[in-house]
């Protein structure tokens, strides 16, 4: 703390400078001035917190200083100290602010109480002033706080409006803005995991944040539902915001080295088109090949390709479970293979046909190791199974590739076999052979082909099996086969034969014979009785 001397008689500055404990009192320089001018230079320049002041400095009034510090809005705490007994002067500095008046000559006790009220005045004032600022502090972080919800919850069409209502309430130009344009990324495609990347994007948007509020166009808002997404929302400024959007992505490239891009809708009338302009960003970013750098800004398309359907094929999955089901390495991996290549014939390598592999590779592992543990008490995959990321299929280019969907998702489904293998007990043996059964009724069947494919005998599997499930394998299987023939002879117009070789007999008349036992009615009389009733109902 500073306090400061203002007096044209040297011997009461000495005096004040002698009578008081300025350590104590927590003040570290003590300033001197011989006349306003010289006191007025020092308050500008040193801003002393404490000061004692003549009424009658030479030719000029102390009261002048206290005029400069009301107007300049200094904190110092002034102490008038007079010789005279004119009180029409000490009534204008106590009105001023002046914290107290001494009469000279000067005695220690009254100059310390006076020093002391001083500092603790100036104590208080600093401490409402901290509440202020803190108290402000808080409410301009809550301020953008919510307008940050605000800005989030426009991205969800169920509290669009309500958010757009009071945004408008809240920023003005807002208000007025009858245009919009969305940028978008969605973030799952990039490794938001690894450091240097997430510093390197948390630049950029920072970046394009502070530019939009500088110009106030626009916000950039990053949310986690039902992905990671960034979105760029602007309401003016469009060319310009443009540019530097470019400009920041750029820069993030060059740092990141990862050919991170955003999909951008056009200009679209707002509110009514405002969903529609985030799903046309969204659409032009997907529509981005995936195998190469796309440029750093993507428009949407006249045409998009967000309606492309993924094919699927059921017995190509049921091949993959099978192989992880043996447990062999080579099938799971010959399998996967041709699986994935399936997948991706006849698409556009974009990241829209990534996405939905992916989905679709998600949701078949995910009910696989869920249909798994509870089939298989012993078998707990915890999180030793979690899907993989889908950045985590990013090649060392940072491009994604049909290789790596291969490479990955099979090493997913070995490690689901291996787990499975690893932890299911002998007891466990008849439920494998019983799963393996019900993906492979159709394929020829043999006992002792069984008995190898399980690596035990075949009287220990006979046994075991029957033991489980109550019947033979070879009545279970044709049980399987009947069944899933009465549905084939319902559903379709298939001949007899053919519905015979689908479900595993080549010789359609043992089928007729055994589908009688099973039924007590032959299969043409059953499918007759289905279609009488069909018409009946």
């Amino acid at each position: 703390m500073k306090a400061l001397i203002v007096d044209d008689e040297t011997h009461v500055i000495e005096a004040i400078e002698l009578l008081l404990p300025w350590n104590e009192l927590g003040v570290d320089s003590v300033l001197t001035a011989a006349s306003v001018p010289d006191a007025r230079h020092l308050l500008e320049k040193e801003r002393p917190e404490l000061a004692f002041v003549d009424i009658m400095v030479g030719q000029n009034l102390g009261l002048e200083l206290m005029d400069y510090i009301v107007e300049n809005h200094l904190i110092t705490r002034v102490i008038a100290v007079s010789g005279y007994s004119d009180f029409e002067y000490v009534r204008q500095m106590l009105i001023n602010g002046a914290v107290d008046y001494l009469l000279k000559p000067l005695n220690r006790s009254a100059l310390l109480t006076a020093a002391r009220k001083a500092i603790a005045q100036l104590k208080e004032f600093e401490d409402t002033k901290a509440q202020e600022q803190s108290l402000n502090q808080k409410l301009t972080y809550l301020s953008a706080e919510r307008q940050r919800t605000l800005f989030e919850q426009l991205f969800h069409k169920a509290t669009f409006a309500p958010a757009y209502k009071e945004l408008k309430s809240i920023i003005p130009k807002l208000s007025s803005a009858s245009h919009c344009r969305i940028y978008t990324c969605l973030l799952d495609f990039y490794p938001c995991g690894e450091k240097a990347f997430s510093e390197n994007l948390q630049i950029f948007c920072d970046a394009v944040h502070r530019q939009l509020e500088l110009d106030a166009c626009g916000t950039l808002i990053l949310t986690t539902q039902p992905g990671p997404q960034l979105f760029i929302f602007l309401y003016d400024a469009f060319e310009k915001s443009h540019i530097h959007i470019q400009r920041a992505l750029l820069r993030l490239r060059g740092a990141a080295k990862w050919p991170l891009h955003l999909g951008y809708s056009r200009i679209c009338s707002m509110p009514n088109h405002f969903q529609l302009a985030c799903k046309s960003a969204e659409n032009a970013f997907l529509d981005a090949p995936a195998d190469l750098m796309p440029e750093p800004l993507v428009a949407c398309a006249a045409e998009s390709a967000g309606q492309a359907v993924l094919g699927t094929d059921e017995f190509m999955e049921s091949q993959i479970v099978t192989s992880i089901l043996m447990g062999s390495p080579q099938m799971i991996r010959e399998n996967t293979d041709a699986w994935v290549s399936f997948l991706f014939s006849g698409q556009p390598f974009t990241l829209l046909t990534i996405q939905k592999v992916y989905g679709h590779f998600h949701s078949l592992y995910s009910r696989w190791t869920q249909q798994l543990s509870r089939k298989y008490p012993d078998f707990a995959p915890a999180d030793k199974l979690a899907v993989p990321k889908l950045s985590s299929f990013l090649d060392e280019g940072a491009h994604y590739s049909i290789l790596t969907f291969k490479e990955i998702c099979g090493e997913s489904f070995l490690n689901l076999s291996s787990l499975l293998h690893s932890s299911i007990r002998s007891h466990s043996l008849p439920y494998l052979v019983l799963d393996y059964m019900d993906l492979n009724f159709s394929q020829p069947f043999s006992q002792t082909e069984y008995a190898k494919l399980f690596n035990v005998s075949k009287e220990y599997l006979c046994r075991k099996f029957k033991e489980a499930h109550g019947v033979s394998m070879v009545t279970y299987l044709n049980q399987l086969r009947i069944n899933r023939a009465k549905e084939l002879l319902c559903t379709t117009d298939c001949s007899i034969s053919d519905i015979a070789s689908q479900v595993g007999y080549d010789d359609d008349k043992y089928f007729s014979t055994l589908f009688k036992k099973f039924t007590s009615v032959s299969p043409s009389r059953y499918r007759h009785s289905f279609e009488k009733d069909s018409k009946a109902y």
